[in-house]
Formats: structure tokens, sequence, C-alpha cells
């Protein structure tokens, strides 16, 4: 795990190293530096410029090898992203004629400083978070954090006057669109959820595909599969095969809410009495439960996680995990990256946009920083 975690920060560093986004090198290291000698082979000079090529290169290859073709996507699309944030910038700045650091305060003193009433309100939103301190004791990190967030806004306002088509493609894995679902056939984007009655993670996530279906009601069809991971949650797998008894009574998403609002109440018993609260057929329901009717649907949905990891490159899927149009997005994400990525698949297949989202508060400061 520590390993992972340290592979984890050189990727980081290096995609920033990378993308530039530390200023550049002085020009005496760019020119009369780069191209001193460091060795000679066959009479052949080699430049420092080239090793330090080559480094870069090597660096990227070793913390790259053990990563799944998603990380590494992620990896680029970040780095793509800082650096395009940085060209943009000095593109602009050099329109103007100005430097970089001098457009920057001039965008920033442009949109305004941080009001107090800007500040009360953050505190408000976010009192249960800020540890019990008053919005006196936190003011100028509130203040600070919020006026931090302003180069994002900055950049965010310089990307959308420029010209910029990103063609750098996520990796897709095939995963059947099968199983309960949600949404009108055909619709432009697809996401297949896998997902695990017991996982508390899934259940936070009932309110994101909630909000997705009501934002594309008829660009988005969702489906639900099981992944019941038995080792950690000896409950899922019947939680599971029930709900596909519920499903064949017409009642899927009633039971789905049922068994994620009573994560911890899964027994045998318990499902026959959340079948019996919905008003099920509970002679049919028992029925189906105990001749395992699901338990084939519930095998296959397995292999099909098992084989979508195979080919991201993982050893397993963890849950929740969600196939949009193919793109893998793993664990309780917000639902800001659902949002983003759907966009890019609409305007990929030439489908209307949904309505803009309201956004989405930064992440507090911490209490105690």
């Amino acid at each position: 795990m520590l390993q992972r975690a340290a592979a984890t920060a050189c990727l980081v560093l290096l995609g920033c190293w990378l993308a530039a986004c530390h200023p550049s090198p002085p020009k005496a290291v760019e020119g009369a530096q780069a191209s001193e000698r460091v060795a000679v082979l066959e009479g052949e000079p080699i430049s420092q410029g080239e090793l330090d090529e080559w480094i870069k290169d090597k660096l990227f290859r070793d913390q790259t090898d053990d990563l799944a073709p998603t990380e590494v996507y992620e990896l680029r699309s970040r780095s793509l992203q800082n650096l395009l944030d940085e060209r943009i910038v000095e593109a602009e700045a050099a329109r103007r004629g100005v430097s970089s650091e001098e457009l920057m305060r001039l965008e920033r003193e442009a949109i305004g400083a941080v009001s107090d009433e800007q500040v009360t309100a953050f505190y408000e939103k976010n009192k249960q978070k800020m540890g019990g301190a008053s919005r006196d004791q936190v003011a100028d990190r509130i203040r600070s954090f919020l006026d931090g967030a302003r180069n994002s806004e900055v950049t965010a306002a310089l990307r959308k006057r420029a010209k910029v088509e990103v063609l750098l493609e996520p990796p897709r894995i095939t995963v059947a669109a099968e199983g309960p679902s949600v949404g009108p056939a055909g619709a432009p984007v697809t996401i297949v959820e896998f997902s695990d009655f017991q996982c508390p993670y899934c259940a936070r996530a009932g309110a994101v595909v909630k909000q997705i279906h009501e934002r594309y009601p008829t660009q988005v069809q969702f489906f639900y599969r099981h992944l019941p991971l038995e080792r950690i949650h000896p409950n899922a797998r019947g939680a599971a095969e029930a709900s596909g008894c519920a499903d064949a009574q017409g009642r899927f998403w009633d039971y789905h809410d049922k068994l994620f609002a009573n994560q911890r109440a899964l027994s045998a018993a318990d499902l026959q009495r959340y079948a019996k609260e919905l008003g099920l057929d509970t002679a049919a329901f028992e029925q189906c439960v105990k001749e395992r009717k699901f338990q084939a649907q519930v095998d296959r949905d397995l292999a099909a996680a098992a084989e979508a990891a195979s080919s991201a490159g993982k050893r397993g899927l963890g849950t929740p995990a969600y196939f949009v149009n193919g793109i893998l997005l793993t664990g309780a994400k917000p639902v800001e990256d659902f949002y983003r990525l759907i966009d890019a698949e609409l305007a990929r297949a030439g489908a209307p946009p949904a309505a803009p989202a309201a956004p989405a508060e930064p992440a507090e400061p911490a209490a105690g920083s």
C-alpha cells in the first residue's frame, strides 16, 4: 500500500512536470546547458538535453508500467489540462503585452475581492464541517481559500474563450447493457453500474444516479448490474438475488431503494419483510427467493464484472463501478464528474446538451488547518 501511494505521488509530480506546470527553466538551461556534451560514444556526442529527455521518458515508463490503461489516461488527461491552461494563459498574456503573472492579477481584480457576504455564505453552508469554529475564527482561512479558487475561475474563463479541441481519447471497455434500467432505449449515453447492496459507498451513490436521471431524462439510459462482494459483505448476494425477484414483479427500483435504506438489516427475514412492506406478492416472492431463480443472473453479472476488470488492467472492480459509454469511473464520484463526461459524450454524438447545472461549491478548508 505504501509503495502504491509513493508511486501515485510520483505520478502526480511527473504529470505536472510533463505538463509544464512549473515555471519554464531559465534560457541558459534551455540553450547552452542543454547543448553541453555529457558523453561521447563512438565519436558521436550525447548532449545534456538528450539525457534529460531520456530520463523523463524512463521515469514515465517506470511509473506507468503497472498502471491500468484507465489510470494512464487519467494521468495524461490531468497533465494535458494543466498544459492547455498554461499555454492559454501565456497566449492571452502575450496578446495583451503583459506577463502571465500580471494577466492573472488583472483578471482576478476584474472579478473583485472576496466579500464579507461571500465568506459568511460559505461559512453558513459548511458550518457543520468547521469543527465547531465560529465564523470569525475561520474567516481569514475561508477568504484565503475562496481567493485561491479565483485562479481556477480565471483559467476556466480564458479556456472558454480559447479555441481548444481535445483529441485525447479515453480507453473504452465493452460491457453489456442489461439488467433493470431507467431512461429511454437508444439514448446517446449508456451508463452501466456494478453495485453491491451492502456497500455503503454504493448507497451514497444512489443520490447521484437520481441527479443524473433528472438532468438527462431523455439522453441517458442507466442499467444496474450486480457485484456482491461476498467476502466482506455476506448478505449482499442474497439481497441481489432477492432484488431480481422484486424485478420479476416490476418493482426492482422500489426494492433497490428499500435495500439501500436498510443496509444493516439484510437477513432472509428482512428481505421477505421488505417485499411485504412494498405490497409485493409475498408468496411468489418467497418461492422465487427459495428457488434462487436469479442466481444465474447474478453469476453472469459477476463474470461480466471480472471480464471488464481484466480489460481495464485491474485485478477486480471495486464498488460502485460505472461504465459511461464504456469509460470506467470507480468509487463514489461527485455528480460533477458524471456531468462532464456525459456532456462530452453528448457533444461527441452531436446530441443537444442538458441545461446547465448549478455550479458546485469548492471543498471547504479544514477548520484546524
